[in-house]
C-alpha cells in the first residue's frame, strides 16, 4: 500500500513537472529572470504530524524565474522540537502564471531533513503581489518522506513573505 501511495505521489509530480512547457508557452508577463528571498513564517505540518512542541519552525527561500512562467526555488529550513534541531535542504520547481496581481504556481519541491530523510512534495500555490517588490502567499503540499520510517505520506501547508530585488 505505500509503496502504490509513493509511485502515485511520483506519476502526479512528474506530470506537473512535465505540464511546465504548457505553462512557459502560455504566461509571457512574468517577469523573466526575477529573484528574490522568502521566508515561510507558518507551517501546519509542524503542529499536527509529529509528537512533542515545536518552539521554531523556519524556511528561507530564493525564488528565482529563470525563464518565461518558470521557477526554480532552493530552499534552507529548520524547526526545533523537544531540544531537537533539524536543518532541511530542498529545491522547489514550478510553473507559474500571472493574472493582475495574483501569481499562481504548481510543481514540486524535494529536499532532504537532516541529510538522513529524503521527501518530495507536489506541491500548488499562490501569491498576491502587494507592489512590485513585495508579495504574501500561501500553498500546499502532499508530501511523501522516505528515510529511518518505511514511508511517511502527509500534507503540509505554509505561508510566504517574499521580497523580489529585480
Amino acid at each position: 500500500m505505500k509503496k502504490r501511495m509513493l509511485f502515485t505521489i511520483i506519476i502526479i509530480t512528474s506530470m506537473l513537472i512535465a505540464d511546465l512547457n504548457v505553462i512557459q508557452a502560455q504566461d509571457n508577463e512574468t517577469n523573466y529572470g526575477r529573484f528574490g528571498i522568502g521566508v515561510s513564517f507558518l507551517s501546519l505540518m509542524n503542529f499536527v504530524s509529529f509528537e512533542g512542541d515545536f518552539n521554531i519552525a523556519s524556511s528561507v527561500y530564493l525564488p528565482i524565474t529563470t525563464s518565461e512562467g518558470f521557477r526554480l526555488e532552493p530552499e534552507v529550513g529548520f524547526f526545533e522540537s523537544d531540544n531537537d534541531f533539524m536543518f532541511s535542504l530542498g529545491f522547489g520547481i514550478f510553473g507559474l502564471k500571472k493574472h493582475n496581481h495574483l501569481i499562481t504556481y504548481y510543481g514540486a519541491r524535494i529536499g532532504t531533513w537532516n541529510m538522513e530523510n529524503f521527501h518530495i512534495s507536489p506541491t500548488v500555490g499562490g501569491e498576491y503581489l502587494l507592489s512590485d517588490n513585495f508579495s504574501i502567499g500561501a500553498e500546499a503540499q502532499i508530501k511523501a518522506v522516505l528515510g529511518d520510517v518505511d514511508l511517511a505520506i502527509f500534507t503540509n501547508t505554509a505561508a510566504f513573505l517574499r521580497f523580489y530585488f529585480k
